[in-house]
């Protein structure tokens, strides 16, 4: 977000499609009464050369010189886990290719209106709760050692309570240890996307791969729902999944 605008980047090398691209997100801002500004790349590397963290979502063609759209999305996902990406081509058999970088969508071209503004309207919201995230999104955490860390809650895959510890998972596979009870920590998970599953577990609905009864299970660990918490966990990992 920049000066409270919704930077909408695009990446396009084909000058009809960046116009018809643009033009709909102009469409869509007056229809919709919405602030986006667009900013436009036509060069995959340059995109990644020049990466902004006031980027707020990414419309990506697959044909672009430099860095293909998919290997840009690939990239992207190595230090931004959740701007949402929306894949633009001619070549439908690439959709498949899209899900693997986490795309919101896949759009075949020549874009349709109606097509591009439900992307967008699903993109937005995905914005919005990622502002939110960005605004609690640093946890300062006392070690079992005594050092003081900081933690971004989107990196934090789950936390479990051992013994008179609470230890948090992280993405890249680390391990923190934190002395405390789980009910001390709870009130700074508070407007995250961190549920109890149990007394002593929270997970991270962004990592979150499937819910099978009781049981929700990330890419590989799986975790059982305790009573108490069945309905509210079902409930909020819905309401993420569709970006509420």
């Amino acid at each position: 977000m920049r000066n409270g605008s919704i930077v909408a980047v695009v990446l396009e090398d084909q000058e009809s499609d960046c116009i018809r691209l643009k033009n709909y997100i102009r469409r869509y801002a007056q229809e919709y009464s919405a602030d986006i500004e667009t900013v436009v790349f036509q060069n995959g590397q340059d995109l990644i050369d020049h990466y902004s963290s006031d980027f707020d979502l990414l419309f990506v063609d697959i044909e672009v010189p430099g860095m293909n759209g998919l290997k840009v999305s690939e990239q992207v996902r190595t230090f931004d886990m959740l701007i949402p990406i929306i894949i633009t081509t001619n070549m439908a058999q690439y959709a498949i290719k899209g899900y693997e970088v986490d795309a919101l969508g896949f759009i075949v071209k020549p874009l349709p209106y109606e097509m591009f503004s439900y992307y967008l309207g699903k993109a937005l919201i995905k914005c919005k709760r990622n502002q939110r995230l960005k605004e609690n999104s640093v946890l300062v955490i006392t070690t079992s050692s005594g050092s003081i860390r900081q933690v971004y809650i989107d990196e934090i895959r789950y936390i479990v309570k051992e013994k008179n510890y609470i230890v948090y998972y992280l993405s890249s596979g680390e391990q923190i240890k934190e002395r405390g009870a789980m009910k001390d920590v709870l009130s700074r998970f508070e407007n995250t996307p961190l549920r109890q599953c149990s007394s002593g577990c929270l997970v991270n609905l962004r990592f979150v791969r499937q819910k099978d009864g009781n049981e929700v299970h990330l890419s590989d660990i799986s975790f059982s729902i305790a009573m108490p918490y069945r309905k509210s966990f079902t409930r909020d990992l819905i309401e993420y999944v569709r970006g509420m």
